[in-house]
């Protein structure tokens, strides 16, 4: 593959996850639900039966991203046009529940690896950590999500491409895959990295005019290594067979 031709698929990714109204949908409504999470308790509160309303409308929110996400990934999957909004329901419909799962599955992995890691950092004799040691636990457990997200950065755009919903089976293909396109992934660590590190930098108690901005840009950079991933994959094809395997249901 060429450097032009490289070029190319970077800048055509880019362009479609712009001209996608579906994608905006789906960011619009992650913003909405950073904008609930960062809201003040006692604003919530100030309004009769606000303080239980926010912890349903927060679920609420989630478990409608994540719907919107499954719709999402498998539309961009799906063809190298820019997605409608129609499109994200429709393809979201079709695979919620599969994509709900592969989620619950990859929770407890994270969960469990997670544990590891703070079993180690917690103190000799068993006491509670401080908040210091704490925040460092959630700061080294973030920084792990960010390198394993670069590390298996072509797992989901695998998952959806072939539509096989095994954890494992897929993790093992897409570390493959990444692998053997080192020499590419200068582009991919570009924007999965700069967005992380910048939020490293925003203070605890940050205004939302501070957050949201950041957020809004790690959001875009993913959907375009997203999409350029899936263009990469729906060139090669020969390259990311995965097949039925009973003796391996996860």
């Amino acid at each position: 593959m060429s450097d032009v031709a490289e070029n190319t698929r970077r800048i055509r990714s880019a362009v479609r996850v712009f001209m996608s109204p579906g994608l905006w949908l789906v960011m619009a409504v992650q913003m909405l639900f950073l904008v609930v999470l960062n809201t003040g308790n006692e604003a919530v509160a100030s309004t009769e039966g606000g303080g239980s309303l926010r912890p349903l409308i927060l679920m609420a929110l989630f478990m409608l991203i994540l719907f919107l996400l499954s719709g999402a990934f498998r539309a961009l999957a799906a063809h190298q046009n820019p997605v409608t909004v129609p499109e994200i329901f429709s393809s979201a419909n079709k695979i919620f529940s599969q994509f709900l799962l592969l989620c619950l599955k990859t929770l407890g992995l994270f969960l469990l690896g997670s544990f590891v890691v703070v079993s180690f950092a917690m103190p000799a004799g068993g006491g509670e950590p401080d908040k210091e040691t704490l925040h460092q636990m959630l700061m080294t457990i973030g920084i792990a999500a960010v390198v394993l997200d670069f590390v298996f950065i072509y797992w989901l755009p695998l998952v959806f491409t072939t539509l096989n919903f095994r954890l494992f089976q897929t993790l093992m293909l897409a570390l493959r895959i990444a692998r053997g396109r080192l020499s590419q992934a200068g582009f991919i660590a570009l924007l999965i990295f700069v967005p992380a590190l910048i939020s490293l930098y925003i203070p605890q108690g940050a205004s939302l005019l501070v957050i949201a901005p950041v957020g809004l840009l790690g959001q875009v950079t993913g959907w375009i290594v997203y999409a350029y991933c899936i263009e990469y994959l729906s060139q090669n094809r020969d390259k990311i067979t995965v097949m039925p395997d009973s003796n391996h249901p996860l």
